[in-house]
């Protein structure tokens, strides 16, 4: 799900973002209901699926009612469909609340007005545990471009034409997508067997 429908919206937002960065900012909250909401209307109907191809099975058919309760279903379905992005959400929605609180206490210095849903709607496809890697993958790249802007600064003639500082906006889609692409790597690691929600099922 992650593969086939996250990454081509974070590029199509990463091209809008670019392209016609006006119009995003004024669809972004929009976007980013619409978005939450279609997801798990699709992830419901994945559920639906799964259970009719369990029922409809002379040997999986076993793993429901009257053979047995609904538990196996229910935890599978949830950890399987729901609980990734839920925790993502979760992510998302923090973000949000943390950006707009900063932006209120520091009158926008660290971030854009809109930035909170684009920051939003990024961790939220990109679904658990990525999310925790896309997370790590922005501050990397903030401060390895920060530390570039300050080797530029050194450069007298260049200083003056420089950012005072480093925005988050762009860097958001990015890392996401990249943490996205590499998580098949990722897969093979310790770490991501330790943290995955599959060791539940």
């Amino acid at each position: 799900m992650i593969f086939y429908f996250s990454l081509p919206v974070l590029f199509f937002v990463f091209l809008i973002q670019i392209t016609n960065p006006s119009f995003l900012k004024k669809q972004l909250r929009r976007l980013f209901i619409f978005i939450v909401s279609f997801l798990f209307l699709f992830q419901s109907y994945s559920a639906l699926v799964f259970f009719l191809t369990l029922k409809n099975n002379k040997f999986t058919k076993l793993f429901l009612p009257p053979y047995t309760d609904y538990g196996y279903f229910i935890q599978h379905s949830f950890f399987r469909f729901f609980a990734p992005f839920i925790i993502s959400l979760l992510f998302a929605l923090l973000a949000i609340i943390f950006i707009r609180k900063l932006n209120h206490r520091f009158k926008g210095r660290f971030f854009y007005r809109e930035e909170e849903y684009l920051a939003g709607l990024s961790l939220f496809l990109s679904g658990y545990p990525i999310v925790i890697f896309s997370i790590l993958f922005v501050f990397i790249s903030n401060l390895l471009t920060s530390l570039f802007f300050q080797l530029l600064i050194l450069n007298k003639k260049l200083s003056t034409r420089l950012p005072s500082r480093v925005s988050f906006y762009y860097l958001w889609v990015p890392a996401t997508l990249f943490a996205i692409i590499i998580s098949s790597w990722l897969r093979t690691e310790t770490f991501w067997k330790i943290i995955q929600l599959n060791s539940y099922l």
